[in-house]
């Protein structure tokens, strides 16, 4: 399922609490047995098909009781719609139309896109800086062990053999040496930084306002909570989730917000 089936899903499952335990799957049901196919995925793909669908199923003033509902619950959560608004998205018959309709995080998903990209950026601009400085430092020991080289030829004919020798290990020592200090002085070591988080999962549907990355973050608290907790290592839950732990503990924070989880304890 992708990111704008699960935007349309989330606002009909949380309008769906509202009308008692187990609605929504009901909902669901009725209309997958309808459409021979997952209602959410239509609806991603044919609002208008939903739509109708939906009138069929449970008759016209039903549906648009239910509409009227989900409505409601969405402006509680801070959502500026009106039924007339949402009729006339899902008459549209875009998708987009739709999906943005049910979103009230589009602000804040260009912010975290825009943060998300300027990281990147940096991480890139970071390993490029650190592949330079080796070259630079490979460069300066070639060029040192050179220069020695170069003055050991011209007093060569003053010295023994021994001598010779001795100056030139000592030469590429020294150049090793010079090399590998200007590396190791420019370049700073990998943070690891221990951040554990206990949360409470409290339940519930996510709101329709949650940003992708919040949901995604809270389905795998769900996954791997036991007996309604979780310990989450920000540092190894960020590689899993494939992001950064910025964009993590803004979404503990976002679900902490939306009464989704409780922070237990940090250490």
């Amino acid at each position: 399922m992708d990111d704008l089936e699960l935007v349309i899903e989330d606002a009909f499952r949380y309008a769906s609490e509202s009308l008692g335990p187990g609605a929504f799957d009901i909902i669901r049901f009725k209309l997958q047995d309808l459409l021979q196919e997952d209602p959410f995925i239509v609806a991603a793909k044919e609002p208008r098909t939903f739509y109708l669908a939906l009138k069929k199923a449970f008759g016209p003033k039903a549906a648009e009781t239910y509409l009227s509902i989900l409505v409601d619950r969405l402006r509680a959560s801070g959502v500026k719609v009106t039924k007339e608004d949402l009729v006339s998205a899902l008459e549209s018959n875009s998708p987009i139309r739709l999906a943005a309709l049910l979103s009230s995080s589009r602000v804040s998903q260009v912010e975290q896109l825009y943060r998300r990209k300027l990281m990147f950026e940096l991480d890139r601009i970071s390993k490029i800086r650190k592949r330079r400085l080796m070259i630079g430092s490979v460069l300066l020991g070639g060029g040192i062990c050179s220069m020695i080289l170069l003055i050991l030829s011209i007093i060569y004919p003053i010295l023994t053999p021994i001598q010779v020798m001795i100056l030139t290990i000592l030469g590429i020592v020294l150049s090793v040496i010079v090399a590998v200090e200007r590396y190791l002085s420019n370049t700073f070591p990998e943070l690891n930084v221990k951040a554990l988080v206990r949360l409470r999962l409290l339940g519930g549907s996510p709101p329709p306002g949650l940003s992708i990355s919040a949901r995604k973050v809270y389905r795998w608290i769900e996954s791997h909570s036991n007996e309604g907790f979780v310990n989450l290592d920000i540092s190894s839950t960020s590689l899993d989730l494939d992001m950064f732990p910025s964009d993590l503990i803004d979404s503990i924070m976002e679900l902490e917000k939306a009464g989704l989880v409780r922070v237990e304890r940090t250490t």
